[in-house]
């Protein structure tokens, strides 16, 4: 089903609206626009694919859009409050201050679970059994520089500190995940910084360091 404007309406001071649970298909694109001052919107266990949202201009700290098959991720870039967000199976949320500005190389702390019906676990320490849960997401944010955005930057950083995540990247067709990761280096702070710790603890690998060195957009990076 759809969710027509009209059952929202205007309200300019509404602060949460939880529409999880509701078989909703799509949300109607200014949707953010009627309630300039939401904060919160938890549309998990929906049936949307293509969340066509505008998040330009808007408040947005909690995005929920966990367990739907997406096939499309809107660009984050504009939700710059943005502290916890849901997607597929990984819910990702900010835990602690952003790092001292001295300390600029620390990616933001942060916690990543997933997702299920019926309860979350912790992703981490990551296990071969979790393969096949983050799959999805990983493959939707390694296709798209959408996920440019610090919170899902840092929680990449975070994942590639983990022997076994590190191996599960080699895994992603063409080096995908590689190229993702130095795709993120080369854009504005702090994702690029983000990025950079995620590629200096990927390259501990052997294996990964030769893969690395294969991609000719390694060399421009280096330049």
């Amino acid at each position: 089903a759809d969710l027509p404007l009209s059952a929202v309406g205007f309200m300019p001071v509404l602060r949460e609206l939880d529409l999880r649970e509701n078989r909703i298909a799509e949300v109607p694109p200014t949707l953010l626009q009627a309630c300039p001052f939401l904060e919160v919107l938890n549309l998990e266990q929906n049936c949307i694919s293509v969340p066509s949202l505008d998040f330009r201009n808007c408040r947005l700290s909690s995005l929920r859009l966990g367990l739907n098959a997406l096939e499309y991720l809107p660009t984050l870039a504009p939700l710059t409050r943005l502290g916890e967000v849901s997607l597929f199976s990984l819910h990702i949320s900010q835990c602690g201050q952003r790092p001292d500005p001295m300390q600029r190389f620390l990616p933001l702390p942060v916690t990543s679970r997933l997702l299920t019906p019926k309860g979350d676990t912790s992703l981490l320490p990551f296990t071969k059994e979790a393969k096949a849960d983050v799959k999805a997401t990983m493959s939707l944010l390694f296709r798209s520089s959408s996920s440019f955005h610090p919170l899902l930057a840092s929680m990449l950083a975070t994942l590639c500190d983990d022997a076994t995540f590190i191996e599960h990247l080699a895994e992603y067709r063409n080096g995908a995940a590689f190229r993702h990761i130095l795709a993120m280096c080369q854009v504005a702070e702090p994702v690029s910084l983000y990025g950079c710790v995620a590629l200096s603890r990927t390259v501990r690998s052997e294996d990964n360091a030769r893969v690395l060195l294969s991609l000719q957009c390694a060399e421009r990076l280096l330049e």
